[in-house]
């Protein structure tokens, strides 16, 4: 990696330039699936990434050249009450990652996913999980081949219509 990166805890002033990059990556999510996805307004992105409040969610940005290049989102999914065949676990989940279309490649998804795991690591999970879809064969490749993640379950979808 040629430049500095910062991986810190978003601000609220980070919630406009981590809502861009979700947007942009929402684009190409409905690029591959239009019958699934869909691009939000830059209003309504925002209002996602407004730093968690919550003790069970964490948003990290990594910054270069002094901008926002990429960002993670990880919650803790605690063991549901009732009766599972899962094993009961606290899981990280990163819900959301992020990199700008020009910081791919530089090693911030890494990183950030790095922070992610350490982070649900300090607060108590015994695994990390995270999701992605199907026709995402570079996210996949990241994950699996890169990061070494697992595939574990299928999601299936038929619409009712």
């Amino acid at each position: 990696m040629g430049q500095e990166v910062t991986i810190r805890l978003a601000s609220k002033s980070d919630a406009r330039p981590v809502a861009e990059i979700y947007l942009s990556a929402a684009r190409e999510a409905f690029d591959r699936e239009p019958e699934h996805f869909r691009v939000p307004s830059l209003d309504e992105a925002t209002s996602l990434f407004m730093p968690p409040g919550a003790p069970d969610a964490a948003l990290f940005v990594a910054e270069m050249d002094g901008r926002v290049a990429g960002f993670a989102e990880v919650l803790l999914r605690r063991p549901r009450e009732e009766p599972s065949m899962l094993r009961p676990r606290v899981l990280g989940h990163v819900r959301e990652l992020g990199v700008s279309e020009d910081a791919r490649g530089t090693g911030i998804g890494t990183l950030l996913m790095e922070a992610a795991a350490k982070w649900a690591l300090s607060e108590g999970a015994e695994a990390i999980m995270v999701d992605t879809g199907a026709k995402n064969t570079q996210a996949r490749r990241f994950y699996g081949e890169h990061l070494g993640y697992r595939e574990l379950g299928v999601i299936l979808i038929k619409p009712l219509s």
